[in-house]
């Protein structure tokens, strides 16, 4: 049985937000089960740990899907564009990874397998969170406190390629959310990274297909446990659900038995469908 506790702040004192330095935890049965730290998308600007798809929790659902898998599950919320500027969702998140570590085990869980996973934007952040290693500096801790990622249809982990490569209007889209600022993440990866597993959905547009791509070729050629896996005939939204489902599934074998993959050459795997 998943026991559910809500509206948890991460974040105390008078710059405290709210809603936003929140999370929600689900909780699996037993002691010293692996802990996953869980970061929504909505292209930086938009979304939240409530958010529902055609009247579907789409991460209330993920948290109660992996906490049924004996994973227990962290779903945060973080402050958006243009409230505040891109660094500090950057460190909201940090935050809620440190607030996670640092509380787990009273709740059950085991701090030593932390794992930090992300849809879209939330890849993007999450990914960050587990390369840079100045936002855990900042609370204290080392990103050697990630066992592992879990990157999902992220977007823009090398934002500068990706908008030299496009038409004007993506290009657009990146200025209007981070200006002139350099916010590529690629260049932190070294020997040093955890271990990541990074799904697309095969219907995604062209760049999120890139990106991904190119994430699991950096951490391969740093020597890096990585697997990069397509899910066939899913969208952007489509491959989100599948957290629940699918590659849930799958992520949740991979958490569990602790054993990251070694690194993929060549082509992605694709789950069967």
């Amino acid at each position: 049985m998943t026991l559910i506790l809500r509206d948890i702040g991460y974040r105390e004192g008078p710059d405290a937000h709210p809603a936003k330095h929140r999370l929600d935890l689900y909780l699996p049965e037993g002691k010293n089960w692996p802990v996953l730290v869980f970061v929504h998308g909505g292209g930086w600007d938009s979304g939240d740990r409530k958010h529902a798809v055609a009247g579907v929790d789409l991460y209330a659902d993920i948290g109660r899907f992996f906490a049924a898998h004996g994973v227990g599950t962290a779903v945060i919320s973080y402050r958006l564009l243009p409230d505040v500027a891109w660094r500090e969702q950057i460190r909201d998140v940090a935050g809620a990874v440190a607030w996670v570590y640092r509380n787990a085990a009273e709740y059950g869980g085991e701090p030593k397998r932390l794992f930090l996973a992300g849809h879209s934007a939330g890849a993007q952040l999450a990914t960050r969170v587990a390369l840079d290693p100045e936002p855990l500096k900042a609370e204290c801790l080392s990103k050697k406190i990630i066992a592992g990622v879990i990157a999902v249809s992220g977007a823009g982990y090398e934002i500068s390629e990706e908008a030299a490569s496009t038409r004007g209007g993506r290009r657009r889209y990146y200025e209007r959310r981070f200006g002139a600022d350099d916010v590529s993440i690629l260049r932190f990866i070294d020997e040093t990274a955890p271990p990541f597993l990074i799904f697309y959905g095969s219907a995604e547009p062209k760049g999120f297909h890139q990106q991904s791509q190119r994430l699991a070729e950096r951490l391969q050629a740093a020597s890096v446990p990585a697997e990069l896996i397509v899910v066939p005939h899913k969208d952007h939204v489509q491959t989100a659900l599948e957290m629940s489902g699918a590659v849930g599934a799958t992520t949740a074998a991979w958490i569990i038995s602790s054993r990251p993959p070694r690194s993929q050459a060549g082509s992605p795997r694709r789950l069967p469908g």
